[in-house]
């Protein structure tokens, strides 16, 4: 035979229960609140277009992204964390960038690509929005 449960146990569990929900369902949200916007140009500036840039965030998960006619790319729903934004295409010279992604932050990268080889090298940059926060660049 089982005991009847008191008033207080069984509004101790609900109030439990519902705190659960309401933190750890505002939790799960904030991981997965990052942004990335950029561009892609070439070595005098030159946006490049239908360019494939692939984006890693702070859980390791990848996106695969096109640049639009303007060069410019963007996702949502990223985890906060170290994420990684690189150019994707063979005859192109390797090139990267990492920025530190905190919640609700939104980072603008830049990658100047050069042809493989790359002359002049190419270059990146990643600036974190003024609007959401500092800057945390990794490498």
């Amino acid at each position: 035979m089982t005991r009847p449960v008191s008033r207080v146990t069984a509004f101790l569990r609900v109030a439990a229960c519902a705190l659960a929900v309401l933190y750890g369902g505002n939790a799960v949200a904030q991981t997965d609140d990052a942004r990335v916007r950029g561009r892609v140009a070439d070595a005098a500036g030159t946006a490049i277009a239908d360019f494939p840039v692939l984006v890693i965030d702070g859980n390791g998960r990848a996106v695969q992204l096109r640049t639009g006619r303007d060069g410019r790319f963007s996702t949502i729903g990223l985890a906060i964390g170290a994420i990684t934004v690189r150019l994707d295409a063979r005859e192109y010279a390797e090139l990267g960038v990492r920025c530190r992604v905190r919640s609700g932050q939104t980072a603008f990268v830049e990658l100047f690509a050069a042809r493989t080889p790359a002359t002049p090298p190419p270059r990146a940059r990643c600036s974190i929005d003024p609007s959401t926060s500092d800057v945390y660049i990794i490498d």
